[in-house]
């Protein structure tokens, strides 16, 4: 049942682009956490089991007595009857496995879709030591040229040095500059 888990997550670990970099540490933890777990499932576990766990005869009955022969006599005669019925079976799956193959064909491509928000950001880094004033300065050049040569930019918000809360460090020579865009039917210059 482990292996099967980890086959699940192949495909995602063959993902490229914005997907992959979401998924894949999700995939790769998931898979390391499933082969520990087998490893001492294997190991560990049986030792543990033999040394702290002693064999204990009932004569009792009780509940799960009871539902294990309810589920070999509910299940007993399904086997029989694949056993015996075995063309209709592998038509079955036969059919199953066409129809999912079908459906795959039929969706869509991408895991994660394309968004288009209407902006996007430039990360422009400085030389090491630049100091804050030479920084702005740079920024300020920076966006007015952008102002003045697309005019499908409507503003640009920047953002110099480390932030307030420390989830985000960056020093004064890193800038985040997010570029607002204008609606695509005001565009002249780029299409």
């Amino acid at each position: 049942g482990q292996i099967i888990i980890l086959i699940v997550f192949i495909p995602i670990l063959s993902l490229t682009g914005v997907e992959g970099k979401m998924f894949k540490p999700m995939a790769m933890a998931f898979s390391f956490a499933i082969i520990g777990a087998m490893i001492m499932g294997l190991t560990w576990v049986p030792v543990a089991s033999s040394l702290f766990l002693k064999p204990s005869v009932s004569k009792k009955k009780n509940l799960s007595d009871w539902v294990m022969r309810m589920a070999e006599r509910s299940y007993l005669p399904v086997i029989h009857w694949a056993c015996c019925h075995k063309r209709i079976v592998l038509g079955a799956a036969l059919l199953s496995l066409l129809l999912t193959g079908y459906l795959f064909g039929r969706m869509g491509g991408e895991f994660v879709p394309t968004l288009d928000e209407g902006d996007f950001v430039i990360q422009p880094v400085l030389k090491t030591g630049t100091s804050l004033t030479k920084t702005i300065e740079t920024t300020t050049r920076m966006e007015q040229i952008l102002l003045e040569k697309f005019p499908e930019v409507e503003k640009i918000v920047s953002r110099i040095g480390a932030a307030e809360v420390p989830t985000d460090p960056m020093s004064m020579e890193e800038i985040d500059m997010i570029i607002k865009l204008k609606p695509k039917r005001s565009w002249t210059t780029a299409s």
